[in-house]
C-alpha cells in the first residue's frame, strides 16, 4: 500500500494529500500577512490602553500572589 505522500495515491489518500497541500499554502498565506501587521504602527486609544496596562499588572499580580501562597504551604 502507498504511503502519504507517495506516487500512485488513489482515492481518500490523493484528495487528502491535495487538501493538506492547499491549506499549506493559505496557511503561509495568512501566517505571511498576519506577521506583515507587527511592522504598521497602530495607534489605539490611549484610555483603551490604559485600561488593558491595568488589567494585566493585575492579572500579574494575583499571578504572583497565588505562586507565593502555594510555596508557603510547603
Amino acid at each position: 500500500m502507498p504511503r502519504h505522500g507517495d506516487e500512485g495515491e488513489t482515492g481518500m489518500e490523493g484528495r487528502e494529500s491535495e487538501v493538506n497541500s492547499d491549506m499549506s499554502v493559505g496557511f503561509e498565506e495568512e501566517l505571511r500577512e498576519f506577521l506583515e501587521a507587527d511592522c504598521v504602527e497602530v495607534d489605539a486609544d490611549p484610555l483603551f490602553r490604559e485600561r488593558l496596562r491595568r488589567k494585566l499588572w493585575a492579572a500579574l499580580l494575583r499571578q504572583i500572589d497565588a505562586a507565593a501562597d502555594g510555596s508557603s504551604e510547603d
